[in-house]
């Protein structure tokens, strides 16, 4: 049963799957959510099967599926669009997509711990891969922001790119500087300086900054409780990591990985 929540959240959750399911994984992130919010568009780039569709009737408010353009960033701004047309007054707008498992810790400590910033908006991590920013898997804005004129024009304004990596460039990497830019204040939940202390805990650890933290620092964020892991890292692990911890430590949520690893 959906809970009322005192702030009003409403979360975008942007989904692609290249076989029209969904996986355990996501419906159990969006289980997580329902607690916290106070709406939930679900926005699909996937053709979505029948039977898959209905999996989503009690843990979502909407669903929207889109053609496969864009990738997330223009998932999110359909997502902004269909949420400006109800004219719905809410105090965060948290955008997420489907690319991370979790939350492995509830998604409540990490709304909790920053209540205390006074910040504009936040992501769980940040990077210094290419350029500082907010890494783009979670993003959450506050009152002030999702009201500002600005920020309307920033996703009003968006244009679907049809390369991933432009999108990377144009939109992730430069989100935070854009509105840093324009005066509003943003945070982290896990900063680099809380892995850099870790590392240094840990002598055969060597903290490199410019390292893209999901993918280098899994085991350290989430002794930080950073609540997600991204499926790449399970996927690919491109950095070679020793994951069996991680697996052993959190068996039944990595499960939901591993059931699902076949259609992903």
């Amino acid at each position: 049963m959906k809970k009322q929540c005192l702030i009003k959240r409403n979360f975008i959750y942007a989904h692609y799957d290249a076989n029209g399911l969904i996986p355990e994984y996501v419906l159990f992130c969006l289980e997580n959510i329902r607690p916290l919010s106070a709406g939930t568009i679900f926005v699909t780039t996937a053709a979505l099967l029948s039977k898959e569709k209905a999996k989503l009737h009690s843990v979502v408010d909407d669903v929207i599926e889109i053609e496969n353009i864009g990738y997330d960033f223009y998932s999110w701004q359909t997502g902004f669009m269909s949420f400006m047309e109800k004219s719905q007054e809410i105090d965060e707008l948290i955008l997420l997509n489907s690319s991370v498992l979790g939350p492995i810790f509830p998604l409540s400590e990490a709304f909790n711990r920053m209540e205390q910033s006074s910040c504009d908006f936040w992501g769980m991590t940040e990077s210094f891969e290419e350029n500082y920013h907010l890494q783009s898997y979670f993003l959450c804005f506050r009152k002030k922001m999702i009201y500002s004129e600005l920020f309307k024009r920033y996703w009003t304004d968006m244009a679907p790119l049809a390369d991933r990596q432009e999108v990377i460039n144009r939109y992730e990497l430069k989100l935070t500087r854009y509105f840093r830019e324009h005066g509003f204040k943003s945070d982290c939940l896990i900063k680099s300086m809380d892995l850099r202390l870790l590392c240094l805990k840990n002598l055969s650890l060597i903290f490199k900054k410019k390292k893209n933290p999901t993918l280098y620092y899994p085991d350290q964020l989430l002794q930080l409780r950073m609540p997600f892991v991204k499926i790449q890292l399970l996927r690919d692990n491109p950095f070679n990591l020793q994951l069996n911890e991680i697996y052993e430590r959190h068996q039944d949520i990595m499960q939901l990985y591993v059931c699902s690893k076949k259609t992903i």
